[in-house]
């Protein structure tokens, strides 16, 4: 029987190779989603807060244009949950990027040294929010950063449930967190670098369970849990240098400017317990979770 030789034109179906899978991919895309919705409707959210605070100050019309530019960053965002889908990975990543950036510096560019003197000598204060109405959607744009830029590995842990309590964690620390740094405010007016930097460990903090949290859903367990567990005790150690007010060798002045006991608390106490025990609720389920039979 005489065989004939193939054509070189024509080959037989190739195995194409999967990309690496990503926290992205169909198991939790509509989470994204809903997160990204739910962040757009956070920074919706502040914005009014701002619309509603904005006649009390003497120029409204200066937090009123930092409300709109954050109405803006809500539909945006809107925008991008609804389209999630029909939006390729690099934009979504860039596009999240941008928003969490703008968001991160509405309150924090005020208090670079040049820009305070330069605001405080025109009058343009108004312009800059604080930063509590910012609580809610700033750790749901960390994390869904965080979970668009990594690649999910072998072993990665996963659950709705721990990713709301690192939310929970992080909220808590950002909201009663700023109304300490609010009231530290009148004592760091001669010294902005260090309210730049008491502002900047604040959302540094409230980014630690999201980051552990992230890490160990991507497939990085051990360090999400070391992370988790480290970062928890670190912020109910400093929460506690607040139980008297604030400390004098941070103001520099005899007022301590007192808070209720309740603000370190929840800023510190409760989100660092929680921290602590979702490293410990994941370092369980990994390491000593009981053998499917």
């Amino acid at each position: 029987m005489e065989t004939r030789p193939i054509p070189l034109g024509i080959q037989g179906p190739r195995w194409k190779e999967s990309p690496a899978p990503s926290l992205a991919s169909a198991p939790t895309t509509g989470l994204l989603r809903g997160g990204t919705l739910l962040a757009a409707g956070g920074l919706l959210a502040a914005s009014a807060v701002l619309f509603s605070l904005a006649p009390g100050l003497p120029h409204p019309w200066q937090l009123a244009t930092t409300a709109f530019l954050t109405l803006l960053l809500g539909a945006g965002t809107a925008m991008l949950g609804v389209f999630w889908t029909r939006v390729d990975p690099a934009p979504r990543v860039t596009a999240t990027a941008i928003v969490t950036l703008v968001v991160v510096a509405l309150p924090l560019v005020r208090y670079i040294p040049p820009m305070f003197t330069f605001a405080y000598e025109q009058d343009l204060e108004s312009f800059f929010p604080l930063l509590w109405p910012y609580s809610f959607s700033l750790p749901l744009l960390f994390a869904i950063l965080g979970d668009q830029a990594l690649a999910a590995r072998v072993g990665a842990a996963s659950g709705l449930g721990l990713v709301g309590l690192a939310l929970l964690a992080a909220s808590l620390t950002l909201f009663f967190g700023a109304i300490i740094v609010d009231n530290m405010t009148v004592a760091f007016l001669g010294t902005p670098f260090q309210m730049l930097l008491a502002q900047t460990a604040l959302m540094g903090c409230s980014a630690l369970p999201i980051a552990g949290v992230v890490l160990a859903r991507a497939g990085w367990v051990a360090p999400g849990v070391a992370l988790l567990g480290t970062g928890g005790i670190l912020v109910e150690l400093g929460a506690t240098a607040f139980y008297g007010g604030i400390p004098e060798n941070l103001t520099g002045t005899i007022n301590r400017l007192p808070v209720s006991l309740w603000v370190p608390f929840l800023a510190g106490i409760v989100p660092g317990a929680l921290s602590v025990a979702l490293g410990f609720a994941i370092f369980k389920n990994r390491y000593f979770a009981a053998p499917q039979g």
